[in-house]
């Protein structure tokens, strides 16, 4: 994990045949470039799942439902409330099982959802009777690059992997040097 971001914004405007990473001729700019590979990176941790995060959340009892997600996750892929697992659950099917599930009595948590509510959090299905654990494992995604100092978050032999998504999203862009079969 060495390769900078100058760098491999460097190899990227060598592909590009410009002349340097600040893409003087005007045809893209570095700040593009950086938002490109702000994607790029998230879409391969989330088709690739290669780094998780491992949350936990302690719970009061009866407090409530509303959990904001941990920080750097993208994904959650499975939540457990004291070693036991939950069921995800979409939030119509907690709907059609009971209209007033948000306000049922605490008990024992079965289903979490996270649809119909803000990016930011998940919510259970039962205020916890008892003080409690909530483990949260995800999809983890760094902060985003916002400018050229730093290093590639991911190790070097991912650097192209990324650097031709970077290239296909940059061929893609509407425009004059719009070119969607190199993209491809």
């Amino acid at each position: 994990m060495s390769t900078t971001v100058s760098e491999h914004l460097t190899r990227i405007a060598r592909d590009l045949h410009e002349k340097d990473n600040t893409f003087p001729s005007g045809d893209f700019s570095q700040t593009e470039m950086i938002e490109y590979l702000n994607n790029a990176e998230k879409e391969f941790l989330l088709k690739t799942g290669i780094l998780k995060t491992d949350s936990t959340i302690a719970v009061d009892a009866g407090t409530t439902i509303l959990f904001d997600r941990p920080d750097n996750t993208m994904d959650i892929i499975r939540i457990s409330v004291d070693g036991r697992p939950i069921q995800r659950q979409r939030l119509l099917d907690l709907e059609l099982e009971d209209r007033n599930w948000r306000n049922s009595p605490n008990g024992r948590t079965h289903y979490w959802h996270e649809d119909g509510i803000s990016n930011s959090q998940f919510e259970i299905d039962k205020r916890p009777a008892a003080a409690c654990t909530i483990r949260v494992i995800a999809d983890y995604i760094y902060d985003e690059y916002s400018g050229v100092s730093g290093n590639i978050h991911l190790a070097d032999w991912w650097e192209p992997y990324l650097r031709w998504k970077v290239i296909s999203l940059a061929l893609s862009k509407d425009g004059d040097n719009q070119d969607i079969q190199r993209s491809k």
